[in-house]
């Protein structure tokens, strides 16, 4: 009897140990994960109608439709947290300036189109990152422990990492009219929308899906220098305003004026025929990012080299 007490003691002792042990280790971990904050600038380039290859439509993510007239600047910041050792979760905002024309092509009937446009896009999204490699001076409590039950992914000089996620952006596009004037489209309706069932009012904010691949190297004093590169899937295809079809001018100049009709079509009423393709609603609109990005370590104690398990 006394033995049995003194076993179930024993356990009991041993898993308070445990637990208390835990506990502690999962302090430590929370404590000494990766937590950084970022600063990034460069370029965007859109993919719609209006950006693209000498063609009429796109194909979202296709690298023959990088169009490099179209090239914009972009900036934006973000916070990221390592949430496991092979992963961080990552808060971005990024604005970026969109342009589209379709003077910049060969393509005929894009130039008899002639459209052209331009809008600030602001974006903000969650992003999942998936480490290919780490580098060695990221090492820290959490990696060693990763590093003593064998997982060594760590050892080169550089960390590179893919990323996916999901996001929200706002955008306002304004075209030029006949006169060469910019002016916002959205509240004249070009392609009919809100006036007939099949042509839904525009929302300016919508979803987008991140997706792209990037690498960081320390540089020292917790900063790391980095360059990212990244496509964004859209659900919408008017980001350029240009989707479907020529609405009937008549219809259009009665609801909404005689500059909506310009707007529609800048180049001359003779090729606004009612019917007759646009834009090809079957590709949704796409953009990519182009980033340089600098890191700044924020976490409590950053390197940890001997700590004892």
């Amino acid at each position: 009897m006394k033995a049995a007490k003194a076993l179930l003691l024993l356990i009991c002792i041993l898993l308070i140990s445990t637990e208390v042990s835990s506990q502690i280790r999962s302090k430590y971990l929370r404590r000494y994960r990766t937590r950084e904050l970022s600063f990034c600038i460069g370029a965007t380039n859109f993919i719609g109608e209006l950006g693209g290859a000498n063609r009429l439509g796109s194909e979202t993510f296709s690298l023959r439709d990088f169009d490099f007239p179209a090239v914009r600047p972009t900036l934006g910041g973000g916070a990221s947290y390592q949430i496991l050792n092979w992963a961080s979760l990552k808060t971005n905002l990024v604005v970026g300036y969109m342009r589209g024309r379709d003077k910049w092509t060969n393509y005929e009937s894009r130039e008899k189109r002639n459209i052209d446009f331009r809008t600030i896009l602001v974006e903000v999204s969650e992003q999942f990152e998936v480490y290919l490699t780490k580098s060695k001076q990221s090492r820290t409590f959490y990696n060693l422990r990763s590093a003593r039950k064998g997982f060594n992914f760590y050892n080169f000089p550089f960390t590179t990492y893919l990323f996916g996620g999901v996001g929200l952006f706002y955008f306002n596009p304004q075209g030029r009219d006949k006169d060469g004037q910019w002016q916002y489209v959205l509240p004249f309706h070009t392609e009919g929308q809100g006036l007939v069932p099949t042509r839904k009012s525009i929302k300016q904010i919508q979803i987008c899906i991140p997706l792209g691949i990037g690498f960081k190297y320390p540089i020292g004093g917790g900063y790391s220098v980095g360059m990212e590169y990244g496509l964004r899937k859209t659900f919408t295809d008017y980001i350029d305003d240009v989707s479907m079809t020529y609405f009937d001018y008549k219809y259009l100049k009665q609801n909404y004026g005689e500059e909506a009709v310009s707007l529609a079509n800048p180049t001359d009423l003779i090729y606004l025929v009612p019917g007759e393709q646009r834009g090809d609603p079957r590709d949704k609109d796409a953009y990519m990012f182009a980033l340089i990005t600098i890191y700044k370590d924020i976490s409590k104690i950053s390197r940890i080299r001997n700590f004892r398990f």
